[in-house]
């Protein structure tokens, strides 16, 4: 049921059309990384993420697949999906997915993959669509309060 729901979403990401540039990384060695250490107060800072996946969606947009490390909180995870959401909003339709696992990541379209473990790794989806007004960020992660 919930990779129904994950294949709707991707059908409406394909709906508005997608840019066929894709910057897919799955090379260990070099990873695509960017690591963003202090946000707006010299205090607040983000975790580290490596981008598995990036494409643009419709004509300007931006669609991005994330990896974060396993012990990252939700706390954590939330805040740097609030500031990517902040960081793409003027690019135009927005779809983010982070995972903290990289096989769960490689198994998305997979439907032979175990839902649960899937959904515990699956932790986060920001969907921006101007057009319509939605504007959300969303703790997907199923079995994960922290």
């Amino acid at each position: 049921m919930h990779k129904l729901l994950m294949t709707l979403g991707i059908c409406i990401v394909l709906f508005f059309g997608c840019n066929k540039k894709d910057t897919t990384n799955l090379d260990e060695k070099k990873p695509n990384v960017e690591k963003h250490q202090k946000i707006n107060k010299p205090n607040n800072s983000l975790i580290s993420f490596e981008v598995l996946r990036k494409w643009t969606p419709g004509s300007k947009g931006t669609g991005m697949d994330i990896l974060v490390s396993e012990t990252a909180t939700k706390e954590q995870v939330l805040k740097l999906a609030n500031y990517l959401k902040k960081k793409h909003t003027s690019s135009g339709f927005i779809w983010i997915s982070i995972f903290d696992l990289k096989d769960a990541w490689k198994h998305r379209d997979d439907e032979n993959y175990p839902s649960e473990k899937y959904f515990n790794h699956f932790l986060a989806q920001i969907s921006v669509n101007p057009s319509t007004g939605h504007n959300k960020v969303s703790w997907v992660a199923e079995g994960r309060e922290n």
